[in-house]
């Protein structure tokens, strides 16, 4: 596919077959037509690390999580914020963009929400989602350097033997 402005672009995509296996699922998410959070639904590492991998983005250097639940009411992402805190012990909150609701994982969160559904998170494409930042030293508020790991930055990066992108990558910055 061309993009009228000279690059070529290509796209996948997969669908499922339709079976009778997948009408008890289709039943909970899409009762009425419209795709909804089921009350009963409970969460576990596996089941976030899922989600998270389809729906979530990390901005590490914010040590910002969000779930897109564009989809879903506000109180329905309010629910899946429920499931987080009491379930897997995860800070969150809904915000509202656009009118569309988007989950929040607390800063707090942060590195216990990536150390938990990490395990179950085995394809390298999703390895980018992973990448923590590294937790604030005591007495910090940030993640910003010290004048001695600056200047260790500077001198590797005066090496040629490191790009900005991997000296950032290795020193969470």
């Amino acid at each position: 596919v061309h993009d009228g402005e000279g690059r070529t672009l290509s796209s996948s995509y997969f669908q499922t077959i339709r079976h009778p296996v997948f009408d008890a699922w289709h039943g909970r998410w899409y009762a009425g037509g419209r795709k909804r959070v089921p009350r009963d639904l409970r969460l576990d590492w596996r089941r976030a690390a899922f989600w998270f991998c389809d729906d979530g983005h990390a901005k590490k250097h914010k040590r910002e999580l969000t779930i897109h639940t564009n989809s879903f009411t506000r109180a329905e992402a309010g629910h899946l914020v429920d499931r987080l805190r009491k379930d897997l012990k995860v800070s969150a909150s809904v915000h509202m963009r656009q009118d569309r609701p988007i989950i929040y994982v607390s800063s707090d969160s942060y590195h216990d929400f990536l150390d938990g559904i990490a395990p179950h998170v085995p394809w390298a494409c999703m390895a980018y989602k992973l990448v923590k930042t590294p937790p604030a030293r005591p007495g910090w508020r940030s993640n910003k350097l010290d004048s001695e790991r600056a200047k260790e930055i500077r001198t590797l990066y005066g090496t040629d033997r490191y790009t900005q992108a991997q000296l950032g990558v290795m020193y969470g910055v």
